[in-house]
């Protein structure tokens, strides 16, 4: 297992600006055999600063600003992402670097790609990102590397120019060129994430976009159409997810499903819903005039939410259970109840 971490850390900061007996937000990695509880292996960009300078970071803000106490530390790394590779190696993820970083088995630089000028890579023009999120490793050649990464281009200081986008690219290691593959974009809703975010493939082929601080998470088909778009928050920076997958899931609820019925003129109408719920595809609906007679009276299917029905007559006793062809969903079957009058 891989396991990120930030540990605050007394730090000299005089060198860019800050105070000598500074603080900072050091980044590091452990992975892990989560068996035995044994850290294997451990990286530190406080370790690396030969390699990576602290003053080679983006300013984000002022440096005067951050770094005097433990309650500010100056979070100059902000490492969001890591992989590993089969030869050891690791794929990291720097926000305030816009990097990406390939580390040797032993923890060095083996190469840096580079958001704005390239780093070691020569970016074709139509590649650019900021601030970036969840790098990961798609395909590994002899001399070539796919990535994906979740393209904020966005901060807390510098926001609403730049899109934010997922993007795909592949880095040359033997021209030491990094062409742009896909981008992907949604023209009809343009979004400024400000921070975190994420990119998953779905076996289909299909690529979800998780938007971070802006509460979003869209669906992009290969074809780079958007084929869903969900909004789970009112505003930016209302409600944050860091990252947004999708999974199948099969909901089971503890609690019975609901049922309520009323009277309107000569019939019942009766609503039911099960909140949780996923496998039911059908409603069958029960009436009678005793608990000891309730017989079926009609089958409906599911229709999202909230399920309706006319019942002709006026039963005194209702009853509802979710249905499935295949399945026998225990507790599927709800309370008994008196239709209430007059619908309202």
């Amino acid at each position: 297992m891989l396991v990120t971490v930030y540990n605050v850390t007394e730090h000299d900061l005089s060198p860019y600006g800050g105070p000598r007996n500074g603080w900072v937000t050091n980044s590091l990695f452990y992975e892990m055999d989560i068996k035995t509880n044994t850290v294997l292996y451990r990286w530190s960009a406080l370790d690396h600063t030969d390699q990576i300078p602290i003053d080679d970071a983006i300013q984000f803000h002022p440096l005067e600003d951050f770094g005097k106490n433990k309650t500010l530390p100056y979070d100059y790394f902000h490492l969001n992402s890591v992989d590993k590779l089969d030869d050891g190696s690791y794929i990291i993820s720097s926000r305030f670097f816009c990097s990406i970083f390939r580390l040797t088995p032993n923890g060095t630089v083996e190469w840096t790609f580079q958001g704005e000028n390239g780093g070691d890579f020569k970016l074709a023009s139509d590649i650019s990102f900021r601030y970036q999120h969840d790098a990961r490793v798609r395909h590994v050649g002899e001399d070539f590397m796919q990535l994906s990464l979740f393209n904020n281009d966005n901060s807390a200081v510098k926001s609403g120019v730049n899109e934010t986008t997922g993007i795909f690219v592949t880095l040359d290691t033997k021209t030491w060129t990094a062409t742009l593959d896909r981008e992907l974009v949604d023209p009809t809703d343009r979004v400024y994430a400000k921070s975190q975010g994420n990119t998953q493939f779905l076996d289909n082929g299909n690529v979800i976009l998780g938007y971070g601080s802006t509460a979003k998470i869209k669906e992009f088909t290969p074809d780079g159409s958007v084929a869903m778009s969900a909004v789970f928050g009112h505003k930016d920076g209302t409600v944050f997810s860091y990252r947004s997958y999708r999974f199948p899931w099969i909901g089971r609820p503890k609690t019975s499903p609901s049922v309520y019925a009323c009277i309107k003129s000569n019939e019942t109408q009766v609503y039911m819903s099960w909140n949780g719920a996923t496998e039911h595809k059908t409603w069958q609906v029960f009436a009678g005039s005793t608990e000891g007679d309730l017989s079926s009276q009609v089958s409906v299917a599911r229709q999202g939410f909230e399920t309706a029905v006319t019942l002709s007559g006026l039963p005194a006793l209702i009853q509802v259970e979710a249905k499935t062809a295949d399945i026998d969903i225990p507790g599927a079957r709800s309370a008994i109840t008196r239709a209430k009058e007059p619908c309202t």
